[in-house]
């Protein structure tokens, strides 16, 4: 992750859509450091599970600096067990000791993909009483953010007991783009000014947002390409091909949606957009 990993601006609100008197900016330190509980709202691909993961490692590294233990689970993970056994297991200790290792210890539970629809509920609960029975366990999680510039309330009901600050990850601004493509080409002799001009243009002309998935496809494209020219349409070809993995393996098996079936599927989905003009609706 190090090799690759910028750090992402993370602030209060969704793209700068607070007055600036009303913009809180934390770093990946200032999260760790509280004793808060967090959720990271992100757009898709915005690097979500490579912050916990990142947050994680951290944690892990630096434990005289934070003198907390990490424990990192997806959210499916408290399907298949109650809160309390999936942070013994993942900590691998026996069920006589786990319940004073959680009341001596500061635990960071950080937990991806999180869900509050209404059909999870049994698993919220669960958690809700972990942390009222243990004190010392703070929480992190990250949920997807559905609509670019509109701040979520699905965690309202359940805030009573999680308290949640409200961190949302950012577009990569110019800067971080600019870090990214140095750890890209790690000591390579490349023209920066160059690249940094042909992703810029990509993002404009396609309307893509500038997330890591985004930032770091174009940048294999283009190594990929080297000096030959590209014009768009081939551009937006390979793109496409590589989102919808053309070139996994598993697409050679008759059960598999392969890549001609999404596709066909997103051809019909953009048809229906272009007919009914719903730009607020989501198809993921």
């Amino acid at each position: 992750i190090d090799t690759l990993f910028v750090e992402p601006t993370l602030l209060n609100s969704p793209q700068r859509s607070l007055k600036e008197d009303d913009i809180l900016s934390y770093s990946i330190e200032d999260i760790l450091k509280s004793n808060q509980n967090f959720i990271l709202y992100g757009l898709k691909e915005s690097g979500k599970t490579i912050l916990l993961d990142k947050m994680f490692i951290e944690l892990t590294r630096k434990y005289n600096q934070y003198l907390k233990i990490p424990v990192l689970l997806k959210f499916n993970d408290l399907f298949k067990h109650d809160s309390k056994k999936a942070v013994r297991e993942f900590l691998s200790i026996s069920s006589n000791e786990i319940d004073g290792f959680l009341k001596q210890n500061d635990i960071l539970l950080l937990i991806d993909d999180f869900q509050f629809d209404e059909k999870y509920l049994d698993q919220i609960k669960d958690l809700k009483d972990f942390l009222s029975d243990y004190d010392r366990v703070r929480l992190i999680i990250t949920k997807d953010q559905i609509l670019e510039n509109v701040i979520p309330t699905d965690y309202l009901p359940h805030n009573d007991v999680f308290n949640f600050n409200i961190v949302f990850i950012q577009n990569f601004n110019s800067s971080q783009i600019r870090q990214l493509i140095i750890k890209w080409f790690n000591g390579r002799e490349v023209d920066l000014q160059e690249n940094m001009q042909k992703l810029m243009k990509s993002f404009v002309d396609f309307g893509l947002q500038r997330t890591p998935l985004t930032i770091t496809m174009f940048l294999w494209i283009f190594e990929k390409q080297e000096k030959r020219p590209i014009n768009n349409s081939v551009l937006v070809e390979m793109f496409i091909e590589n989102l919808l993995e053309k070139t996994n393996i598993e697409n050679i098996y008759s059960e598999t949606f392969d890549f001609k079936n999404k596709q066909r599927l997103l051809s019909f989905i953009a048809m229906y957009m272009s007919e009914n003009g719903d730009c607020d609706r989501s198809y993921s």
